[in-house]
């Protein structure tokens, strides 16, 4: 008796499809690697930026209030605060003395 896995061949349009899947298989391989690549070379390209310079020692805050976002830029530094009645604001000291240099309440919309 034979085996039949010796008798079986190929059909034309199995091979097409199997050389396609292949095809396909490296066109993802490669575009994995653009991805990965072009990730590294942008993650890399930004390491020149620095952080915002703040020579401030403290800041003040009210006690009543806490801190629920923290922002810095070269010419100030912002934190976001909420009360115990859920009122939010925006308070902006400046990053070289830590002095307050405005308050804006925030209104939230309904």
């Amino acid at each position: 008796m034979k085996n039949d896995s010796e008798d079986w061949r190929e059909v034309p349009q199995l091979r097409s499809l199997r050389r396609l899947v292949s095809a396909l298989t490296f066109v993802l391989i490669f575009g994995m690697f653009a991805v990965a690549a072009t990730l590294i070379w942008r993650i890399a390209s930004e390491t020149g930026a620095s952080a915002p310079l703040v020579t401030a020692e403290e800041v003040s805050l009210p006690t009543a209030e806490t801190v629920t976002s923290v922002g810095a830029t070269e010419s100030a530094l912002s934190f976001m605060t909420k009360d115990a009645e859920g009122v939010e604001r925006l308070r902006v000291f400046d990053p070289a003395t830590g002095e307050e240099t405005g308050v804006l309440v925030i209104k939230r919309a309904n």
